[in-house]
């Protein structure tokens, strides 16, 4: 019986296993790209355009948060997906402005989306500010102004919500995404430490609007994973996926264009975040580099998750004001 229960045990784990295939699976990519600088020389960005597009058409990630995405580098990169995508590739819509002033200078952290799978809802950009609505603004000594891009999405298969509606109706609603992709500041703590409350605030006041939304969170946090920037974050009871998937903690994400090898020792600055609506599945960092050829002086980050039937308590939540208190309709993107 001992060795016909420990049988039984490993077929349960197996189809365990098993029992998230690629079509129910959430692939996610968060890259940060590295602005386009002619001074970085044999790895400037005309040198490195080709593997990046690679890198990000790999695995066909659902949802993808790039970093430093210059206006033509974005166009670029779009274009190169389109491209594929006429070829029989996938096809993703893109979200998000730059954080200047002016919407076609500077650069941006764009969110991409698999148009064959997710339906974007909405989404937009706002500034980590005092004055989140401000294009341009900065504040806590920010060496730049520093945006996110959000998006909310609704699986292409989800079941459509009963007619009539059940008097819960957040119980019965398609469970939809909230995906914010950021680019905290490199040079000041403090602003790295209140626009990450600023980002927590949006979150909160989507959750009060959403209440079944299921929130992932990722950027290039300029950050150690026990940062007050990344706590705060994480204190909202958004998970580290990396850890939560027991990944290699040895190992960081920046390398200054000076290879994967030379992480060790550093730690992670680059974050793929998840609420308790997800299983993590798996989680990593990307550390190819195809016959020496370094996409990007960062490393890409990669998670695979499953987005559980049923919301989980996340303990109490802060409510607040609607949504367009902080992002106003004039800050959205235009509808797709």
């Amino acid at each position: 019986m001992t060795c016909l229960a420990a049988l039984f045990a490993a077929v349960t784990l197996a189809i365990s296993a098993m029992a998230t295939p690629r079509e129910t699976a959430i692939e996610l990519l968060c890259f940060n790209i590295r602005y386009d600088n002619p001074g970085d020389g044999e790895h400037a960005w005309p040198h490195r355009r080709a593997i990046v597009v690679e890198t990000i058409r790999d695995r066909a990630p659902d949802l993808i948060g790039l970093q430093e995405a210059l206006p033509h580098q974005r166009r670029e990169i779009e274009a190169a997906l389109a491209s594929g995508a006429a070829g029989g590739g996938v096809r993703y819509g893109s979200i998000g402005r730059t954080r200047e002033a002016s919407a076609v200078e500077g650069e941006a952290t764009p969110l991409l989306h698999r148009e064959d799978r997710w339906q974007r809802l909405d989404g937009g950009t706002f500034w980590l500010s005092k004055t989140p609505e401000t294009a341009g603004s900065r504040d806590w000594n920010a060496a730049c102004p520093r945006i996110a891009t959000w998006g909310r999405f609704r699986r292409r298969d989800a079941a459509p919500m009963p007619e009539p509606p059940p008097a819960d109706v957040s119980a019965k609603a398609p469970r939809d995404l909230l995906v914010v992709n950021t680019h905290f500041d490199h040079a000041s703590a403090e602003a790295r430490r209140e626009g990450a409350k600023v980002l927590v605030e949006f979150v909160s006041r989507v959750r009060e609007a959403h209440p079944s939304i299921a929130v992932i969170v990722m950027g290039d946090f300029n950050a150690a994973p026990d940062d007050a920037a990344v706590t705060t974050l994480l204190a909202t009871g958004l998970v580290d996926t990396h850890r939560a998937a027991g990944g290699d903690e040895r190992f960081g994400t920046f390398h200054g264009f000076k290879g994967a090898a030379t992480t060790a020792g550093r730690s992670r600055i680059d974050f793929i975040l998840a609420d308790p609506s997800f299983e993590v599945i798996a989680a990593s960092i990307d550390r190819r580099e195809p016959d020496g050829a370094m996409p990007s002086d960062h490393l890409p980050v990669r998670a695979t998750l499953r987005l559980l039937d049923s919301s989980p308590s996340r303990g109490n939540r802060t409510r607040s004001s609607p949504i367009n208190a902080v992002r106003p309709p004039t800050l959205r993107d235009p509808p797709p």
